[in-house]
């Protein structure tokens, strides 16, 4: 078989007809660069170590292969699970479940997604044991819950794909990861994925392959050509207001701001709404029902900006956002790079903006050093004392709202603690009562 190593179409690619087509229907065309780069391989049956950022459309990259596989093999559903590919999140699993879905609607092999933190583990595993699903898509736990019980099948096992790999040893699947290896006894074909490639995720992947891995990176990966990335220097003190204003003057727009931590998030969100910012929330402490809640009503429209911590910097899937804003540096520059890859996905325009303090523009410096072409613009903004008003008024209305500002002040003095030291940014520099002040309150001290 044939495979060019540069197609740029679908249809150059030696895959079926049945998934020529349905990638057709869903108006997929044209590859992107980390698809025209590792599908090939894939094809070809070769490992692949792909430095790919999100919203780079590496999910194509790895299920293409993995469904023409399937396909190829006239693999049916009582051969047991042929290919798993894992995802760091519920909400990053679930999205790749429908993609795959939707592309194996009309063919034969079987596809199911398991994800902790839902109700349904015992249909899961009835589904598992009795009807048998050819293609997994599962977080790293709900996996290795099944593969210890018993309930998958991986006599047949051909294919690994692990997506977002540095975030997976981020939030401490290692060990889940580790446990799942042992169950595959033959070392299958391997496709990593992973916005960052640090030592520990190119370990990962020497753990399980017998052959060393085809690297694909797409040149100036960081520079996505339809985002514009920007920054600002606002003073802390300014900067819940100037945030409101920006807000408001991009009423139109569809935004997810970044927070640092969760109870400054469940504030700006509570405040942001009661001056007329339609806006919702989405961290880590939400249940799952909460999350899918947030997750739908920004999806149709319902809310215009979603607040959101690093729980949803990484890996969802947001149709159309115009803005990806973080107010206040994250910790790191991949951190960045996953926070404005919420927007500009899919060939569509996107801005990306910081809002930082004098003493944090240090941060700018780290991004470029990374190769990431960032201005900075003055923000012309009029109308702040409305503003400021507005958030007084919402303040005085309920003492819920200086309870939740209290609390949000101590997230923000918490998290910026905890920033790494080398990023040079220290809260020796910062002033609480400007941030006390940011959040509605009176000054510590005041009478």
């Amino acid at each position: 078989m044939s495979i060019s190593l540069n197609p740029k179409t679908f249809d150059e690619l030696p895959i079926s007809k049945g998934l020529k087509k349905a990638l057709h229907n869903s108006k997929f065309t044209h590859l992107k660069p980390i698809q025209s780069q590792t599908i090939p391989h894939l094809l070809a049956g070769r490992n692949v170590l792909g430095a790919s950022p999100t919203g780079s459309g590496k999910t194509l990259a790895f299920l293409v292969p993995v469904i023409e596989l399937l396909t190829y093999s006239r693999t049916r559903p009582n051969y047991g699970t042929i290919a798993i590919v894992l995802s760091p999140s519920r909400e990053l699993a679930l999205q790749t479940f429908s993609v795959a879905n939707t592309l194996m609607k009309e063919l034969s092999p079987t596809v199911m997604a398991i994800v902790g933190g839902q109700k349904g583990f015992k249909d899961e595993a009835y589904a598992l044991r009795t009807k048998g699903v050819n293609l997994l898509i599962a977080t790293p736990g709900r996996l290795r819950q099944h593969l210890e019980g018993g309930y998958v099948k991986l006599d047949h096992f051909q294919f690994l794909v692990i997506d977002e790999a540095d975030r997976m040893l981020e939030v401490g699947f290692a060990n889940d990861l580790y446990s799942i290896f042992e169950y595959i006894k033959s070392p299958p074909q391997t496709a990593l994925f992973s916005a960052t490639l640090t030592k520990d995720v190119e370990g990962l992947m020497k753990i399980n392959i017998s052959k060393t891995p085809i690297f694909c990176c797409p040149s100036d990966s960081s520079n996505v050509e339809t985002l514009q990335h920007c920054y600002s220097i606002v003073p802390l003190i300014d900067r819940v207001s100037i945030l409101a204003r920006i807000l408001t003057h991009l009423k139109s727009k569809r935004i997810v701001c970044f927070i640092s931590n969760r109870k400054e998030a469940e504030f700006l969100t509570r405040i942001m709404n009661a001056i007329d910012i339609s806006c919702d929330c989405l961290h880590g402490e939400l249940n799952q029902a909460e999350r899918n809640l947030a997750f739908v009503k920004f999806n149709r429209n319902e809310t215009h900006v979603l607040f959101a911590t690093n729980v949803a910097s990484r890996g969802l899937d947001f149709p159309d956002v115009d803005w990806s804003i973080s107010v206040g540096p994250p910790d790191r520059v991949k951190d960045y790079v996953h926070r404005a890859g919420r927007t500009a996905r899919n060939e569509k325009f996107g801005q990306s903006l910081i809002l930082l303090a004098p003493n944090e523009e240090i941060f700018v410096k780290h991004v470029r050093n990374n190769g990431i072409k960032i201005k900075k613009i003055e923000l012309t903004l009029s109308g702040l004392e409305e503003i400021n008003q507005r958030i007084e008024n919402a303040m005085n209305s309920s003492r819920q709202f200086t309870q939740l500002a209290l609390e949000a002040a101590l997230g923000f003095e918490s998290s910026y603690q905890a920033r790494p030291a080398e990023e040079g940014i220290s809260f020796d520099e910062v002033d609480m009562n400007d941030v006390r002040i940011s959040f509605g309150l009176e000054p510590e001290g005041h009478i």
